[in-house]
């Protein structure tokens, strides 16, 4: 889409703004111990692709956007998300920690962008 005349900006997401589907993912945070079984740390997972975030005009707060090359392994946190710092990094920038979702990936917090409302 990038490359048709008058497309200014192009970008791709699973679930759009507004449209009400949550998808919710439990995390662990690395160097962490290990949480007992059945307890959980979780949060809503928005996958999107590099571009994002310039293109529907959600401001990026703090670190950076995406790259290309390097999507699938980093994480943006959204406004209200990042004060998780209080609760899982003592009011630590999380800029540079990592979390790991399902299976063995960590991925690396590169940002902190403005809030967006996804249910009405």
């Amino acid at each position: 889409m990038r490359g048709v005349p008058g497309v200014q900006s192009a970008a791709f997401t699973a679930y759009l703004p507004l449209s009400g589907t949550e998808n919710q993912w439990a995390f662990d945070i690395e160097g962490r111990p290990a949480k007992p079984a059945g307890v959980y740390d979780l949060t809503c997972y928005r996958p999107v692709s590099a571009g994002y975030f310039e293109t529907i005009g959600i401001p990026i707060d703090h670190g950076r956007g995406f790259e290309t090359r390097i999507t699938r392994t980093v994480l943006l946190l959204w406004r209200s998300t990042s004060r998780w710092r209080v609760r899982f990094w003592n009011h630590e920038n999380p800029i540079g920690r990592r979390l790991r979702f399902s299976g063995p990936e960590w991925r690396t917090i590169v940002g902190i962008v403005g809030d967006v409302h996804h249910a009405a």
